[in-house]
């Protein structure tokens, strides 16, 4: 039974979604974006690089909501989990 549990543990947790933020205009990263799923507190921030890679709890499709300082927030919508994401803010 211990090991059905472990089995199941790992295969509901094998569900992220990646990406990377950035902005439309110039195409830079923006470093340190909050990137959550709409209507929980699941999410991250994106690093040095504009990427992001977080465990969802969830199958698409769900939509992401994007902030940044001296952005508007946006919503995204995730229809897939199979390859990054590229989300433009601007």
């Amino acid at each position: 039974m211990a090991v059905m549990m472990s089995c199941f543990c790992w295969l509901t947790a094998q569900k992220v979604i990646s990406g990377e933020v950035i902005d439309q205009q110039t195409g830079d990263p923006l470093i340190s974006a909050f990137v959550e799923i709409e209507g929980s507190s699941v999410g991250t921030t994106t690093d040095f690089d504009g990427s992001f890679q977080f465990s969802v709890d969830r199958d698409p499709p769900f939509n992401l909501v994007v902030s940044y300082i001296g952005y508007d927030e946006m919503v995204y919508e995730v229809t897939s989990l199979a390859e990054p994401h590229r989300i433009m803010m601007g």
